[in-house]
């Protein structure tokens, strides 16, 4: 199973949610062990949450990944932006979709609260989905945010 949910993770990433589905059903077909069947759970999880999000991904979807320190979060028009300063000292705003459409990866101990103000600067590192041109005030949406 792990080459099917490989491919289907790597479906998910570039906005090709069909063929991500179609590999996460092979994935799951041949899955046995708990951890297995967990980890292709998990994978399914994301995948719709992005599918139904306001901010789902586009077939040919780009990542962009940096670090740098999250710093704050506006909120406002049903629309909620982290705001994100890079190591290069750049200050970037990524569209926040709902929770359950990005990937966590958290090591370590504590846990995360996004709301809405000034956060407590911590380190991270994020991956973004580049916005359309249409889309004001963003660069983007974020897909992955890992602490």
């Amino acid at each position: 199973p792990a080459v099917y949910f490989t491919l289907a993770n790597a479906y998910l990433q570039t906005g090709d949610i069909e063929t991500a589905r179609t590999h996460l059903a092979t994935a799951r077909k041949y899955a046995k062990k708990p951890e297995e069947k967990e980890i292709v759970e998990n994978l399914s999880v994301l995948l719709e949450a992005r599918a139904k999000s306001a901010f789902a991904p586009r077939p040919g979807e780009k990542l962009v990944r940096t670090e740098g320190m999250a710093v704050a979060v506006e909120c406002g028009n049903d629309v909620q932006k982290l705001q994100f300063r890079n190591f290069e000292g750049s200050l970037i705003t990524v569209d926040l979709p709902a929770t359950a459409a990005v990937e966590i990866i958290h090591q370590g101990t504590g846990h995360l609260q996004l709301q809405c103000g000034p956060v407590t600067p911590f380190r991270a590192v994020i991956e973004y989905g580049l916005a359309s041109a249409v889309r004001q005030g963003s660069v983007g949406v974020l897909r992955s945010l890992q602490f």
